[in-house]
């Protein structure tokens, strides 16, 4: 039978020993094996032919403790709900989306504690996507740099890919759901045109959220300025790309590139000459970042 049902519903289907995702409806079989259906892949008639023939697991009032139950309804119900008591005053949010849901969770929330230096509550959004709560109670917070190395431990433990945004530290306060679901909004954009990026941060993010929610015509114009005269290069783009994402430094971004310093200082100026944009100062560096931005992330989208 659960070969059957595996055949039925395919991917949307995973055994474990203990139950797991609360994404999925989970049942337990005559011979004491749990067995997940994910709960957009299954009509309620599924669910109540198959709660005759195996026993239903409660899954969801077992998963989750009373503390982050009460921060899944404070970040995700529309109505107004109060802020969870706590010990601590300030919080980040560690966002995350992982490649595919986490069978054995009692053990990826051990792993989570283990790595983070402050305390942290885990949310889950889907079997895919929630935040890690960083409880700030004192200087001791994960640093951006050391992300990577979460991201390769997970990797290596519960054969998953993961992509992290770092978020700002807020003080609780009551604005603090919308400022939640600013970053989580930030992140999915970022998440759709910067996929292969691994860890992000809020400098990461905005430009992408302020190009997004610009009009077609809007980001035609903008796009143009340089996208007309780069046309056909855009390994040069690319180039400028990472000399403005490199602080403007011209021996950083040349050793990033595996480029002779003058050989970039060449391309720095044709730039220059060829649309008019002083990439050397803030104004200049920030008209041709977006630009680029579009041109690279958005003309297979809206443009």
């Amino acid at each position: 039978m659960i070969e059957k049902l595996k055949n039925l519903y395919k991917d949307s289907f995973i055994v474990s020993n203990s139950g797991g995702d609360p994404s999925y409806i989970w049942f337990i079989s005559d011979t004491g094996i749990h067995f997940g259906i994910k709960k957009d892949a299954i009509s309620e008639k599924e669910v109540v032919l198959l709660s005759t023939l195996f026993e239903f697991y409660e899954l969801e009032s077992n998963a989750q403790t009373t503390e982050q139950s009460l921060w899944s309804q404070f970040l995700f119900t529309t109505e107004a709900t109060d802020i969870p008591q706590s010990a601590f005053n300030r919080c980040r949010f560690v966002h995350f989306k992982i490649s595919k849901p986490i069978i054995d969770l009692q053990n990826f929330e051990l792993a989570v504690k283990a790595l983070f230096p402050s305390e942290v509550i885990i949310v889950w959004e889907n079997g895919q996507q929630g935040t890690f709560i960083e409880k700030i109670n004192q200087d001791s917070m994960i640093e951006y740099n050391n992300l990577e190395d979460v991201i390769e431990i997970f990797a290596s433990d519960f054969y998953i890919d993961v992509h992290l945004f770092l978020g700002n530290v807020y003080e609780i306060t009551s604005n603090l759901q919308s400022k939640f679901h600013f970053e989580r909004n930030g992140f999915n954009i970022a998440f759709k045109y910067l996929h292969k990026q691994r860890v992000f941060s809020l400098q990461d993010i905005i430009p992408l959220v302020i190009l997004e929610s610009i009009d077609k015509s809007s980001k035609n114009d903008i796009s143009f300025i340089i996208e007309e005269t780069f046309n056909e290069e855009k390994e040069q783009l690319e180039t400028i790309k990472v000399f403005l994402e490199s602080n403007l430094n011209v021996t950083l971004a040349a050793k990033k590139l595996y480029m002779h310093r003058n050989s970039l200082q060449y391309r720095i100026d044709k730039f220059i000459e060829k649309t008019g944009i002083d990439i050397k100062n803030f104004n200049g560096a920030v008209t041709a970042y977006l630009s680029i931005l579009l041109i690279k992330h958005f003309e297979d989208s809206d443009l």
